[in-house]
């Protein structure tokens, strides 16, 4: 009974955890500064075309 109940906590948890591991690691963040600073990609040449990043 406490494998089940193990197993299905897992089952219900792991779409969450790949969800937040997607945000945190894989998406950017707005472009321009903010309160934390000037935007890190704005010198190196970083532009969001289409949804995607360019390197120029």
């Amino acid at each position: 009974m406490i494998l089940l109940a193990f197993m299905l906590g897992s089952l219900v948890s792991a779409p969450f955890l790949i969800w937040g591991m997607v945000e945190i690691f894989c998406l950017r963040g707005r472009q321009g500064a903010n309160r934390h600073g000037p935007d890190p990609f704005a010198d190196a040449g970083v532009e969001q075309q289409g949804g995607e990043l360019s390197v120029s």
